[in-house]
């Protein structure tokens, strides 16, 4: 190991409280010793000491509940009878299966895995003529949809398996250009739903062109507009400054939104408020706090609010390795006091 990087270099470090790739490798999980120093000091995956990081991966508690709940036809279901008379792909918990897709991308799980080819089977298997995924009771949803056709792309289906979900996705663009479902708005004047935004928009991001390129721009000024506030669906303004991280994504979360706008194109002077206000949660020692009560039952580990995340510090360090790679935006460029949360 002495022949591989053991932290940031000092031009990227400086950027930082704190190197967050060594609080990361001090890590139990051999999976979050093994994205950090793969995706952040970006050893080769394939040399030996990543190697065997990575065939230790099920040794996370996380991945290894995910893998231990998976059902025999690739997908998870809710146990208990509140969900005995809905047996379906999606519902608004945690123990459903459309959330079990995004965690696994954010692990870095790909089709070569078997949990990941049997999900990304079934859940293709769920393609209707209209082209949408057929992912629960009620009609079909715009996140649930969202969700799978961005975890599938970063699983590595191919564009051509996903057009059709993609067309019907930006098909349900709403006259703000923002996407929410049914259930987060009160009626058709109400704003869109920051977070249900985001998937999609992460989701267009892969192939968008033509009509889907252009509903991806009306999209991106959504989120670009909305940075700073606690509008989510149903959820009330908030008269302070948001400030949220969570992982796994809940709503409205910083990072969500800041992936989905980094693979949509978005520049560096676009993000550089939210960059600045991610920065400034880090903590000295390196890591960032879950800062969302997670009460909803799932499969994860809980981390509760306050307490450092390895998952959050990775996403967070992930996303600001990009926002500084090519140097960060001059001070002159921007309003200083738009970063005050």
């Amino acid at each position: 190991m002495a022949d591989f990087p053991q932290n940031l270099p000092k031009n990227s470090a400086a950027n930082f409280r704190a190197d967050p790739a060594r609080w990361l490798l001090k890590a139990r999980s051999p999976l979050v010793r093994y994205r950090a120093a793969v995706d952040l000091l970006r050893w080769p995956a394939d040399c030996g000491e990543a190697a065997a990081l990575w065939e230790r991966r099920y040794e996370d508690p996380n991945l290894a509940a995910i893998k231990d709940a998976q059902a025999p036809d690739g997908l998870w279901y809710p146990p208990g009878p509140f969900y005995r008379r809905r047996p379906s792909l999606y519902v608004p918990k945690y123990l459903a299966a459309i959330w079990q897709l995004p965690v696994l991308a954010d692990l870095g799980i790909g089709l070569e895995d078997p949990v990941a080819a049997r999900a990304a089977e079934a859940v293709l298997a769920r393609r209707t003529g209209d082209g949408f995924f057929e992912l629960g009771p009620g009609g079909p949803f715009v996140v649930a949809n969202a969700l799978a056709v961005s975890s599938l792309a970063a699983w590595g289906v191919g564009g051509a398996a996903l057009a059709s979900a993609r067309a019907w996705l930006y098909g349900r663009q709403r006259s703000d250009g923002g996407w929410a479902d049914e259930f987060e708005v009160e009626d058709n004047a109400a704003l869109s739903a920051v977070g249900t935004t985001a998937e999609v928009v992460r989701a267009l991001a892969g192939g968008a062109a033509g009509p889907e390129e252009r509903a991806l721009a009306k999209g991106k000024a959504y989120l670009l507009s909305n940075l700073f506030t606690d509008y989510n669906g149903r959820f009330p303004r908030s008269s302070r400054g948001w400030r949220r991280l969570s992982w796994p994504q809940y709503r409205y979360d910083a990072l969500t939104v800041a992936s989905a706008l980094a693979a949509a194109g978005a520049s560096r002077l676009d993000v550089a408020p939210l960059a600045q206000a991610v920065r400034a949660l880090q903590m000295r020692r390196g890591f960032w706090r879950q800062q969302v009560p997670f009460g909803e039952r799932c499969w994860l580990e809980p981390v509760r609010a306050g307490r450092a995340s390895r998952w959050v510090t990775y996403r967070a360090a992930k996303f600001l390795l990009w926002y500084y790679s090519a140097g960060s935006p001059q001070e002159s460029d921007c309003d200083v006091s738009c970063y005050q949360l």
